[in-house]
């Protein structure tokens, strides 16, 4: 049997489900009925082998495979494998191994559906996605653990980590592991002060502030993201190009007469997020261009030594109300 689970924020969920699969296929796991493969780091071919290999001593084997990537539209970019390694997995996967349950493993809310593996896997193997939990469910289940774990937390703390740890339990347990060692009653300014909001979130947030004008709380974001979060710079100014090009992307199809249902669909974006981006984008239509040019040759300037990586983000953060506005 193949299995194909997949989940973007539901990493851990993943490997839970992958191993009560495992679990129920085996009755006790060893090397001779049991391998895993980092798609990114072992060719197709390497797999199908191991798949192939009949196990010693047992009559199942399972084979898990993390980060298939070539099942989201990556096989493009892909540097390990031939066509010919696809084609070898394309045959396995229209005649598997009887004694072999192969676990693909895929952190993408969404396969590519108009792959041709994801086509035949479709129809030959089972797809098991694993929605990430809305933020009430969620909350509920920081209640749960805080319980089981007997740790006193105020509700209003409550709330707030469960914003700032959605859907990432391991995040979670070692925030709580933390907090319980810093005080025995978790209070809201604990939180606001020992847990970092997530990099995306305060990525937006740097975004919005920029847009709306706000200089004073872009910098303030800022400086939280590259002295207390430690982010380096240039991996700031990639950040940013992601969310302006985003923005871009989103008013261009809007432009071209897309509905924001069909931008949702092309982008594999929300729709809270689509709907921010084409507010957000459309006083800076005839800048973007310009934002996303400049962001790129600062980040050339930087990595050719040409100019401190601090002190172009902090230049182009205090120009960019003169320069786009």
């Amino acid at each position: 049997m193949i299995y194909v689970i997949y989940s973007e924020s539901q990493k851990g969920s993943l490997r839970r489900e992958a191993r009560k699969i495992t679990k129920e296929a085996l009755n006790e796991v060893n090397e001779f009925n049991y391998a895993s493969f980092d798609a990114k780091e072992t060719s197709l071919r390497e797999i199908v082998n191991a798949c192939l290999e009949v196990p010693m001593l047992e009559n199942k084997k399972v084979v898990v495979v993390s980060d298939a990537y070539f099942l989201t539209g990556g096989k493009g970019k892909d540097k390990i494998n031939t066509e010919k390694d696809y084609q070898i997995l394309e045959k396995y996967i229209n005649t598997p191994a009887n004694e072999t349950d192969l676990i693909l493993l895929v952190e993408s809310d969404k396969l590519d559906s108009r792959g041709k593996l994801t086509k035949l896997l479709s129809d030959k193997a089972k797809l098991i996605p694993i929605a990430p939990m809305k933020l009430f469910d969620w909350e509920k289940f920081v209640s749960q653990i805080c319980e089981k774990k007997n740790i006193n937390i105020d509700y209003l703390a409550k709330k707030e980590l469960a914003v700032r740890t959605l859907n990432d339990r391991e995040r979670l347990s070692n925030e709580l592991i933390k907090l319980s060692l810093y005080t025995n009653q978790i209070t809201l300014n604990d939180i606001l002060t020992l847990v970092s909001k997530p990099l995306e979130d305060s990525a937006y947030e740097l975004t919005n502030a920029l847009l709306r004008g706000d200089i004073a709380s872009a910098l303030i974001t800022y400086n939280d993201l590259t002295k207390s979060k430690k982010i380096d710079p240039v991996t700031l100014f990639i950040m940013l190009a992601n969310q302006f090009r985003f923005i871009y992307q989103v008013n261009y199809l809007h432009d071209q007469g897309k509905r924001i249902t069909e931008i949702m669909e092309l982008l594999s974006a929300k729709e809270f997020r689509v709907k921010m981006a084409y507010q957000n984008g459309k006083a800076f239509k005839n800048s973007l261009p310009k934002i996303l040019d400049d962001l790129y040759e600062i980040d050339n300037k930087i990595k050719s030594s040409q100019i401190d990586n601090s002190l172009a983000a902090e230049l182009f953060i205090v120009n960019f109300k003169n320069n786009y506005f």
